[in-house]
């Protein structure tokens, strides 16, 4: 994730229309792979914002907690969304502009998300040090 000032998140988040999205706090932004057709935005307001190339809001996914990481898988067909406080991956599908929860079996604040370099399987880390590896394959 890339961290942005003031400054730089003025430029981002412009006007309340449906181009742009005003995050509170710091903000984090994080291209897709492959393609880079979407970008996805977030900051302190609970809020993951999928912008088109042409800066267009394609998708607004309200969350229960603050976002802690996320990341594209390597082809940039899954954008994977964690949050403090709790114990489900959201996974974003760019291909249908649909979101479902996976839930990690991890009890501990989620602080780190990783997709791994060649196929669909995910990382997920813990403040306390626990692991769980997803493969969206086979939804294990």
């Amino acid at each position: 994730m890339l961290g942005l000032t003031a400054k730089d998140r003025s430029r981002i988040s412009g006007g309340e229309d449906e181009t742009s999205t005003s995050h509170s706090g710091d903000v984090y932004i994080t291209w897709q792979n492959g393609s880079g057709s979407f970008l996805a935005t977030t900051g302190a307001d609970k809020v993951v914002a999928i912008f088109n190339r042409n800066g267009k809001k394609i998708e607004q996914i309200g969350l229960s907690g603050m976002c802690t990481g996320f990341g594209w898988d390597a082809d940039g067909d899954l954008l994977a969304i964690i949050m403090n406080d709790y114990h489900h991956v959201v996974l974003w599908d760019a291909n249908t502009g649909k979101s479902k929860q996976v839930d990690t079996g991890l009890r501990d604040t989620m602080s780190c998300v990783v997709w791994a370099k060649r196929g669909p399987i995910l990382a997920i880390g813990t403040a306390r040090g626990n692991l769980t590896i997803y493969n969206h394959n086979t939804a294990k």
